[in-house]
């Protein structure tokens, strides 16, 4: 709801909610710290949470049916999101190097890793796409130099997205640079090659 200020929340403005909300959700997961949520978000809930009411019930979201209606792109997101963190050792560690910040286009990026693997996160709050490709300079020593591979998009259709991305393509980094195409309200998460 406040991704959108109140707009009721069909077609393309649930669309941009949702991506907002993808975008929210993993910086929280793949960030350091304890990743938290509060109930009925991981289906794009929009009643207000009355919890001082003798109604409560009454006045519930169906929070199991919109798993498989309305919020179930959504919901679907914060299944995988969570899987990635439990599958993914860099993301549980407390290792994490800002790499990139960029207030004018609302990128920022960082690097998670551990001693088997090493993962670029990149989330942007524009509205617009990269899609003809953005150059990231990271901090000096941030990115190690390598081929990296786009893993994971919050931008796929399967969560509602414009497909916006990379596809699994190698992406050459060298001295902190690297071209990438970043979905409009979206994270990206790239394995560098070993």
């Amino acid at each position: 709801m406040e991704a959108v200020s109140g707009a009721p929340i069909i077609g393309a403005t649930r669309q941009y909610a949702e991506a907002r909300c993808r975008f929210a959700v993993a910086m929280n997961v793949l960030s350091a710290g304890t990743p938290m949520f509060f109930m009925g978000e991981e289906i794009g809930a929009q009643n207000m949470f009355l919890y001082q009411t003798q109604n409560f019930l009454a006045e519930r979201e169906n929070i199991i049916g919109d798993t498989t209606g309305i919020g179930a792109n959504l919901f679907h997101f914060y299944q995988d999101i969570i899987r990635f963190r439990l599958s993914h050792p860099s993301i549980r560690t407390h290792s994490l190097t800002l790499a990139y910040v960029s207030d004018a286009n609302r990128i920022i990026a960082f690097v998670r890793t551990e001693p088997t693997e090493q993962l670029l996160i990149v989330g942007s709050l524009s509205n617009t796409a990269f899609a003809n490709g953005y150059f990231l300079q990271a901090n000096a020593g941030s990115l190690p130099d390598g081929n990296w591979r786009e893993i994971f998009n919050s931008d796929a259709a399967i969560y509602g997205g414009n497909n916006v991305g990379n596809y699994g393509t190698a992406i050459p980094s060298s001295q902190g640079r690297i071209q990438l195409v970043i979905p409009a309200n979206g994270i990206l998460i790239l394995s560098k090659a070993q």
